[in-house]
C-alpha cells in the first residue's frame, strides 16, 4: 500500500521498513515533515500485519498530544488519507490507543522510568524526539520490541542515537530537510531558509547534526546603537525572584520578528519585593506589557500565584512563566537571534558560563549532554527564557 506524491522522507521511511531494517532513523530539521511521514509508515504496517502491536512515545503525555498524536488525529482525518482512515475500527481516548480491523493497535503510552520500560512487548516502536528520551528507558523499550524500531529527533547535539544506533549495519539513517516537504507553503519555506543563525540554519534548515561545544546560546550578539529600536515591535518582561544571596534578575525582551529580540538587562540585585519589582519595571517604562514570573516562592510566604497577584494589584500584568524543561525551553530559543546591550554585563557573564554538562567518550573527546550545568549563577538566563519561551509558545512564533 502506497499513497501517491509524497515527500522523499514517506518513500525512503517506508522502504527501509519493508526492507527488513531494524533501525529506521529519521534525522530532520524544521518542518521536514519526518513524523507525519513516519506515523503514515506505521499506520500503513498495521494495516497490513494483522494483530500488530505499535507502541510511540515521547517524553510525557502533554508533548505527545500536542505533537505525535495531533499528527494522527490530522493524518486520519484527511481526505488525501481516507483510505487509511477506513481500516480504524475504534480510538480509545482514554488509553491513547487506535484499535484497527484488523486486530492491529496504534498506542501512544509514556514511560517515565526505566523500570516503567520493562513492562510489556510489542512489534513496532516509535520513539518520538528520541534525544529527549534517555537511552535507559529507550534500551529497555527496544529489548522488548521484535520488530522495527523508528525513532526521529531535530539533531541540535550529538547523543545516545548517533554513538549505538546509526553505526550499526541493520540501521537505516534518513536525513531530511523542509525543502523536500512540498506540502509547506513558501512563505515557511523562506522563512526556514533566511534563519539569520548559522548553526540553527545548519540544524533546523539542513538537517545537519550541531557541533554545540557545551555552550547553551553560542549565537548571542551584542547589539550597538539605538537604531533597532525603531524596528521594535513588542516588549515582554522576564524575572526571576532572588533570596537572601542569590540575584533578583529583570530583564527587558524587545521582540523585533518572530526571530530576532533585543534584551537589555533591568535589575540585577539580591533583594525580590513586589514594591521595589514595581518601581524598578516603572523606571525602565514598563506599561502594562506581559512580564513573566518564575514559581519559586518568595520571603513572602504562600504559593507563588499569591505573589504575582500582590504585582496584580499593582497594575502589572504579571504572569506565572510557563514551566518545561530547561534544555526544552532551550532548543526553542535557539531558533531566535538574541542580542543584548552593551550595558548588559552581567548577561554577558551568565552566558559564557550557561553551559551543557558535558562527557568524556573512551578517546578522550567531550560531548555535551542535555543537562544544564548549573554551578555558576544563571539567574538573568533564567528570566530570558521565561519571557522569551512562554510568549513565543503562548504565540506561537516558534518555527
Amino acid at each position: 500500500m502506497t499513497i501517491d506524491n509524497m515527500p522523499a522522507v514517506f518513500y525512503n521511511t517506508l522502504d527501509a521498513y519493508e526492507d527488513g531494517m531494524k533501525y529506521v532513523v529519521n534525522q530532520g530539521g524544521t518542518s521536514s515533515s519526518k513524523t507525519f511521514n513516519t506515523l503514515i509508515t506505521l499506520i500503513i504496517a498495521a494495516i497490513k500485519k494483522p494483530n500488530e502491536a505499535i507502541t510511540v512515545t515521547g517524553r510525557s503525555i502533554p508533548f505527545l498530544k500536542r505533537g505525535v498524536m495531533l499528527d494522527m488525529k490530522n493524518i486520519l482525518t484527511h481526505d488525501r488519507y481516507k483510505g487509511l482512515n477506513k481500516e480504524i475500527a475504534s480510538f480509545n481516548k482514554s488509553e491513547r490507543t487506535y484499535h484497527f480491523k484488523n486486530g492491529s493497535f496504534i498506542e501512544f503510552p509514556i514511560f517515565p522510568t526505566e523500570g516503567d520500560a520493562r513492562g510489556g512487548k510489542r512489534n513496532v516502536l516509535f520513539l518520538n524526539e528520541a534525544d529527549s528520551i534517555p537511552y535507559e528507558i529507550a534500551q529497555q523499550l527496544i529489548i522488548r520490541t521484535e520488530g522495527a524500531v523508528f525513532i526521529d529527533y531535530n539533531p541540535s547535539a550529538p547523543f545516545w542515537v548517533h554513538d549505538k544506533i546509526i553505526p550499526r549495519s541493520d540501521c537505516k539513517l534518513i536525513i531530511s530537510d523542509h525543502r523536500g516537504n512540498h506540502f509547506l507553503t513558501q512563505e515557511k519555506h523562506d522563512e526556514i531558509e533566511n534563519h539569520p543563525d548559522d548553526d540553527w540554519w545548519r540544524v533546523y534548515a539542513r538537517g545537519a547534526t550541531g557541533n554545540i561545544t557545551g555552550l547553551c546560546f553560542p549565537n548571542w550578539k551584542v547589539i550597538h546603537g539605538d537604531e533597532w529600536r525603531k524596528e521594535v515591535t513588542e516588549i515582554i518582561w522576564g524575572c526571576d525572584f532572588g533570596f537572601t544571596s542569590s540575584k533578583t534578575a529583570i530583564v527587558k525582551i524587545n521582540i523585533l520578528s518572530k526571530t530576532e529580540v533585543v534584551i537589555e538587562e533591568v535589575f540585577y540585585k539580591p533583594e525580590s519585593d513586589d514594591a521595589m519589582i514595581h518601581e524598578v519595571m516603572t523606571s525602565w517604562g514598563y506599561n502594562s506589557e506581559p512580564a513573566f514570573f518564575d514559581h519559586n516562592t518568595t520571603d513572602k510566604g504562600g504559593k507563588p500565584e499569591q505573589y504575582v497577584s500582590l504585582l496584580r494589584h499593582r497594575g502589572m500584568n504579571a504572569l506565572l512563566a510557563f514551566k518545561a524543561g530547561k534544555s526544552q525551553q532551550i532548543q526553542k530559543i535557539r531558533g531566535v537571534q538574541v542580542w543584548y546591550t552593551p550595558a548588559s554585563t552581567n548577561i554577558a557573564a551568565e552566558r559564557s558560563r550557561y553551559r551543557f554538562k558535558m562527557f568524556y567518550d573512551a578517546n578522550g573527546d567531550q560531548h555535551p549532554t542535555n543537562q544544564i550545568d548549573d554551578s555558576s549563577p544563571n539567574h538573568l538566563m533564567d528570566a530570558i527564557q521565561y519571557g522569551i519561551y512562554t510568549h513565543f509558545n503562548r504565540n506561537g512564533y516558534f518555527i
